[in-house]
């Protein structure tokens, strides 16, 4: 199996931007986050915007959810490895109700040097796969049921599953850093177990999720039965390192959701795009308080059938920036990604069905462009009438 090296090409150009904004550069347009599509940022970011060089220069390094959270709602880079501010976020786990209180206090206590309401949004929809490792097993299908009961400790060994598979230990990898991925599992597993009678939390903390079922996965790991790893990279490194694995990971190049030999189906299915763009296409657009960023990630439902691991990864950006370059540059970004007649956003549209994830229906990113990028949107970024003489540095 391929390993892959923490450090990339696009790491580096991030850390030298998070240097540049430190510098106050005008043009660098700083990010980061959820690790779930950082590959597609990635290559967004090298491929498509960063060689216009006439708008601005955009990095993003994955430092999962939970610290680009704790960056964008701080406006402090040192979060992703750096110094100075930070434009937008990567997160897969939607902003909490304490979040967002903790947020609008500190817009309070900013006084004239308000940076602004903020705005959560999708960027794409994904899948979370079950990437797995089995000496004898090339075809992996699991039900819901075996699903909640290996992460509950109910199945603890491969011929729990199947009695063809041995007597093995199941060796669970998980995040061990705060995670959208763990989250979007975790709205799964509250959702399709409970009529199993087995209880899960959302959180994005994977050790709290298990905990409400009873499992201590803190001590599992002490103990060498489950195993750790922080960000996609380290979970894709447990896999690799160890057999008899079940792991959790966003869609990747090492696994693409298409091949049954290194991911599980799920009650017969694998996760590809048209099973989880059916389940989108049913869910509405906000309606009312539109303006309230917590409406704007599409509530988990569990799916009568398809694939049923599967959310979305979002943007966090703020509707006032303190300059245009920086106001300029995330509009930039937006328009090309959700669509705006270039060929940029063209070869976006393509690289995001590249990564494996998949496009958000066309009445959402109309949706998205009326209300945020419109001149007229009711929280247009960069409304004048709103953010004269405030916005995030």
């Amino acid at each position: 199996m391929k390993k892959f090296a923490k450090a990339t090409s696009m790491g580096l150009l991030a850390a030298s931007i998070l240097a540049a904004a430190g510098a106050a550069n005008a043009n660098a347009i700083v990010g980061g986050g959820a690790t779930l599509p950082e590959k597609l940022y990635e290559d967004v970011f090298t491929n498509v915007l960063n060689p216009d060089a006439t708008v601005n220069t955009y990095g993003y390094t994955g430092v999962g959810s939970g610290n680009g959270k704790k960056a964008f709602f701080g406006n402090d880079a040192s979060f992703l490895g750096g110094a100075g501010p930070v434009h937008f976020a990567g997160s897969d786990s939607r902003v909490s109700v304490a979040e967002q209180v903790a947020y609008n206090n500190a817009e309070t206590a900013r006084g004239t040097a308000k940076w602004g309401a903020f705005i959560q949004i999708p960027a794409v929809a994904t899948s979370v796969l079950l990437p797995y490792k089995h000496g004898t097993v090339a075809d992996l299908n699991l039900t819901t049921e075996q699903i909640c009961k290996i992460y509950s400790r109910q199945i603890t060994t491969w011929n729990q599953v199947n009695t063809a598979y041995g007597t093995d230990p199941i060796k669970v990898i998980y995040r061990e850093d705060n995670s959208g991925t763990t989250e979007l599992l975790a709205d799964f597993l509250k959702a399709g177990c409970a009529s199993h009678g087995i209880t899960f939390t959302v959180s994005n903390d994977f050790k709290a999720v298990v905990a409400s079922a009873g499992v201590d996965a803190a001590a599992l790991k002490a103990a060498g039965t489950w195993v750790s790893g922080t960000g996609s990279s380290g979970v894709k490194a447990a896999v690799a390192a160890n057999s008899n694995v079940l792991a959790y990971l966003s869609p990747d190049p090492s696994f693409t959701g298409k091949n049954n030999a290194d991911v599980a189906r799920i009650n017969g299915f694998l996760p590809v795009n048209a099973n989880i763009q059916t389940a989108l296409n049913s869910i509405a657009i906000p309606a009312g308080a539109a303006s309230n960023p917590r409406n704007w990630v599409p509530a988990y439902t569990l799916p009568a059938t398809g694939y049923p691991i599967f959310g979305t990864t979002n943007f966090l950006v703020g509707q006032c920036y303190a300059t245009a370059a920086k106001k300029d540059g995330v509009r930039h970004l937006l328009s090309r990604f959700y669509g705006d007649g270039s060929a940029d956003s063209a070869t976006i549209a393509s690289k995001i069905v590249d990564h494996n994830f998949i496009e958000l229906p066309t009445t959402w990113k109309d949706a998205i462009k009326t209300n945020f990028l419109a001149a007229s949107g009711s929280l247009a970024i960069g409304d004048a009438s709103v953010c004269n003489g405030i916005g995030r540095p």
